[in-house]
């Protein structure tokens, strides 16, 4: 079923058009995965491990 909640994106570009939900999860996932493609590309394949990651996050 539809998500019948409305919310307004205020930008430069859809000011003042209405979106459901459902139209910003599905945004934000496409700029979740714009910026995951982006980051790949600019690693060259260099991986680091996931304690490092928690260790760059402050989750030691």
């Amino acid at each position: 079923m539809k998500e019948r909640s409305i919310r307004y994106v205020v930008d430069s570009e859809m000011k003042g058009r209405q979106f459901t939900s459902a139209d910003l999860e599905k945004l934000e996932d496409s700029l979740d995965y714009a910026d995951a493609v982006k980051n790949i590309r600019e690693s060259h394949g260099a991986a680091i491990s996931r304690n490092e990651v928690k260790k760059q996050l402050g989750m030691n």
